[in-house]
This record gives C-alpha cells, sequence and structure tokens, in this order.
C-alpha cells in the first residue's frame, strides 16, 4: 500500500470531520431557531419602529422622524440574528409614522403603543383572538400586565434613564394579513431600554 496515499486520505478525513461536525451543528441549532421564530422563508421582514418625534419641513428639507435608541439598538440586535437565519431575507425598516400600511410582510414591531400605534393595533388584535391573554402596557402609567394582572412599576429612573424595566415579547400569526401565514413579533418596553431588553431577550 503506497504510503503517501494513505496518509493523504487521513488527511483529508480529518479535514472533513470537523467541517461535517460544524455542519450539523449549524443545522442543529438553526431548526429550533426557525421554528420558534416562525417566519417564512420567504417573504420579507419589515420592521416598525415608534416613532418619537417629527420635525415638519422647513424650506428645501423633507419631513424627518426620529426613534429612541433602544429601539435602534433592537434592529441591530434583530437583523444580525433574523437575517443568518434566513439567507434569502430581505429586511425593510420603517418608522411608524410614515409606514404605507401594507402589512403582508412577516412583521418586526419594536415599542410600544404610545409611540407606535401599529404595535397598539396588534395588542387589540390578541386580545380579541385570545381574551384571556389581556395584555396590557401603558408606559405613561408605568403600567404592563399579563392574563388578568396588571403591574404599576417603578423603574427607578436616574435622569430620564430607567435603573428596571418590564416589557412584553408577543409572537402571533395572521394579525393581518389573511392571504397567506403571517408571523408578527412585538418587542415592546416600558421604556424605549426595555424595548431593546425584550429584543436581546428573543434574539
Amino acid at each position: 500500500m503506497n504510503i503517501d496515499r494513505v496518509l493523504g486520505l487521513g488527511g483529508i478525513i480529518l479535514g472533513v470531520i470537523p467541517f461535517a461536525g460544524l455542519w450539523i451543528r449549524l443545522l442543529t441549532t438553526r431548526r429550533p431557531a426557525r421554528r420558534f421564530l416562525g417566519l417564512d422563508k420567504d417573504r420579507p421582514v419589515e420592521v416598525i419602529v415608534s416613532t418619537s418625534a417629527t420635525r415638519q419641513a422647513a424650506d428645501g428639507e423633507a419631513k424627518s422622524h426620529t426613534t429612541a435608541v433602544g429601539e435602534l439598538r433592537a434592529v441591530a440586535v434583530g437583523a444580525r440574528t433574523v437575517l443568518p437565519l434566513y439567507r434569502h431575507k430581505k429586511m425593510s425598516v420603517f418608522m411608524s409614522a410614515e409606514y404605507p400600511g401594507r402589512l403582508q410582510a412577516d412583521v418586526l414591531l419594536l415599542g410600544g403603543p404610545l409611540r407606535n400605534r401599529y404595535s397598539e393595533t396588534f395588542l387589540d388584535f390578541v386580545n380579541r383572538k385570545y381574551p384571556s391573554a389581556q395584555l396590557t402596557l401603558d408606559a405613561r402609567a408605568c403600567l404592563i400586565g399579563l392574563g388578568g394582572r396588571q403591574i404599576v412599576f417603578d423603574q427607578r429612573s436616574r435622569k430620564g434613564v430607567p435603573r428596571e424595566d418590564l416589557a412584553l415579547l408577543v409572537l402571533a400569526s395572521d394579525a393581518w394579513s389573511t392571504e397567506a401565514h403571517q408571523r408578527v413579533v412585538l418587542c415592546a418596553g416600558l421604556s424605549t431600554y426595555g424595548t431593546e431588553g425584550a429584543a436581546r431577550f428573543l434574539f
């Protein structure tokens, strides 16, 4: 037997084993994540973030919308997870104040009903479809609720930044689109930092 051929074959096997292990690991971690998120592999994802403020256009300018830092970080965290899991998915980001209202894609809602009217509509849908859910999120009153239990939560804010926060993380199907299976994911905190925390917990 040719010793060079044996060594060459051994080298190929040793090279393939780690690669096969990585490939199996990739498959076993992707499948549960995809199953849990429930996003369609081909339909795009539309991310709708809260609109914190709108500045009217001056001469020669366009109207501008702003969002909060937690929503911005949540977009980054979500994209970092979703895009590798669904390689052919397209993601588009919209401010809630400017969203064209198609609602036919999978939807990621960032921010609660105070600044995101689509989050408000979605929570109304979930509460109608599942009356026992009784989801509540009132940022002004620091009130959050689930299943009939409501909590007025002290965020222990210092200089406008909460030291603690609570959030709702909701996944539901077919909230708006009746043409095909649609997945809607809501990450919303009592503050923008809670929204970021919900997204980090999920993704």
